[in-house]
């Protein structure tokens, strides 16, 4: 077992804003730093889980947020070892690159038929993205190692200068200008890189170099996701923290004193409402329209507070008082919205023939009123075979899909049903945008990591890096927080 090089002596009071699978893992890291010393508290206005959450169909569940993790992704592979969840494997599918008109590339059945059509089409190419992708999966892998060994970042630049230093660079410049760079052909980017930016965040090769490699990994074969839904990692994490979870809407954070041994913050909150739901269950700490001038304000002094929601206008309403810096957090968050259908495709829009099966659309045509569709598996069924599931279908969309778009995409419709979430960042390379994790000492932003790329590990990873340094601010010794092997491995 790991335990604490440097154990908490004082019981530090520790705020985490935001439940999601980034608030939950930061109680969980923080805890397991302090040696089980900490008093966690965490708010919450919505719903445990934040953009995980799983929803019902036709009495099968379903994931309607973030779904799958990648194979490399070692926290998400950690917590599911020490809260005794099961991984599910994806099932292999069909999938067809579609321009919105045919078809410019479909899986074959016989995989060896797929690889011989994918080089026909792509040639080199395709092993030049995928070597590229591997090399960058093996520098991004360094992370874990110098975080168990304590080392932790102010702000997102360098925690990818510390990967590699090719990455930072990488923000600046968009993904379609990278692969170029690398020698890998056009025909690639508009067609396999398009789609896969398009189905993971909703836009196109554009977006900074390094969220388009975070997509492209996201093409993997072995990508896996939680038996019985993902929204179980927060879900137990925080009762493994022993951290306690208010349902409460945080209004305001103050800077109440900077004098040492410790500052001290206090965080303002109102009791969450249920207008907090018109937001159809992104919690989040969203803004909403109750009135809070009535509302019972109650404030908490704490030694560190932890934002683990989005800042950005759009997300939050959050206000903070007596910081060093007026911060403005820039940018936006982009707009997705999970339409959940039990029915038929319609095989003729997409040029198939009856006899013709295929699992996934992915469209390579930004200008479709959809960004991918896809065939889905109940969270509790791991077999693949399994011939009783009803056909069950995800679309992704930027805005809310009509009826007669819905008939287009699908022949009979038994039921459907719509979540609208604010997704990830809109990455726009021409914008700035604000990668720090540090506010001020004692008070930290997790997801300043979106910025970089948003996924379930991405989150994970920042949580490890401000636990770590929030406990070398309470433990006033930055070099606080290496996870020494207890056993003497001589």
């Amino acid at each position: 077992g790991l335990t604490p090089h440097n154990i908490l002596q004082l019981r530090s009071f520790s705020a985490i804003i935001g439940g999601g699978v980034g608030g939950a893992a930061a109680a969980y890291f923080l805890q397991e730093l302090t040696g089980g010393n900490a008093l966690i508290d965490v708010y919450e206005s919505g719903y445990v889980g934040g953009r995980l959450a799983t929803t019902d169909l036709g009495g099968s569940y379903y994931e309607m947020g973030g779904s799958v993790i990648h194979p490399s992704n070692a926290y998400m592979g950690d917590f599911i070892k020490t809260l005794g969840l099961e991984k599910r494997m994806e099932c292999p599918s069909l999938a067809g690159l579609f321009d919105g008109s045919s078809f410019v590339f479909r899986d074959s059945s016989w995989q060896v038929v797929t690889l011989a059509k994918l080089f026909w089409r792509y040639g080199w190419s395709i092993y030049t993205l995928r070597a590229a992708n591997q090399q960058m999966l093996d520098q991004f892998n360094r992370i874990y190692k110098l975080q168990k060994k304590g080392q932790a970042f102010t702000n997102g630049e360098q925690l990818l200068e510390a990967m590699s230093p090719s990455f930072p660079a990488m923000l600046h410049m968009s993904t379609r200008e990278h692969l170029l760079q690398l020698g890998i052909s056009q025909a690639i980017i508009d067609e396999v890189v398009m789609a896969v930016t398009l189905a993971n965040y909703g836009q196109t090769p554009d977006v900074h170099a390094f969220v388009g490699a975070i997509s492209v990994a996201a093409a993997s074969p072995d990508l896996w996701s939680v038996k019985g839904g993902n929204k179980q990692v927060p879900e137990l994490l925080l009762g493994k923290a022993r951290a306690s979870l208010l349902r409460r809407h945080v209004t305001d954070v103050t800077v109440i004193s900077r004098s040492l041994p410790l500052s001290l913050f206090q965080v303002d909150s109102v009791e969450a409402t249920e207008a907090s739901d018109s937001l159809q269950r992104e919690g989040r700490n969203d803004i909403y329209s109750s009135a809070h001038v009535q509302a019972d304000v109650r404030s908490q002094p704490y030694d560190a507070v932890i934002v683990a929601a989005p800042l950005t206008h759009d997300k939050t309403d959050i206000k903070f008082h007596n910081v060093t810096h007026n911060y403005n957090f820039p940018g936006r968050y982009e707009r997705i919205v999970a339409t959940l259908v039990r029915g038929k495709l319609r095989k003729e829009t997409f040029g198939l023939s009856k006899d013709d099966s295929l699992d996934e659309i992915f469209p390579v045509n930004p200008d479709l009123f959809y960004n991918a569709v896809g065939l889905l598996k109940d969270v509790n069924v791991e077999k693949c075979s399994d011939a009783h599931m009803p056909d069950v279908f995800k679309v992704f969309s930027p805005a809310h899909v009509t009826e007669e778009q819905l008939n287009l995409l699908f022949d009979e419709i038994y039921e459907s049903k719509v979540f609208d979430w604010r997704a990830f960042p809109h990455y726009n390379i021409s914008e700035p945008h604000f990668t720090e994790f540090e506010l001020e000492p004692g008070l930290y932003y997790l997801n300043a990591i979106e910025w970089l790329g948003s996924a379930m590990e991405m989150s994970a990873i920042a949580a490890k890096n401000v636990a770590l340094l929030a406990f070398k601010h309470l433990t006033h010794d930055s070099s606080a927080g290496s996870l020494v092997e207890t056993k003497d491995e001589l």
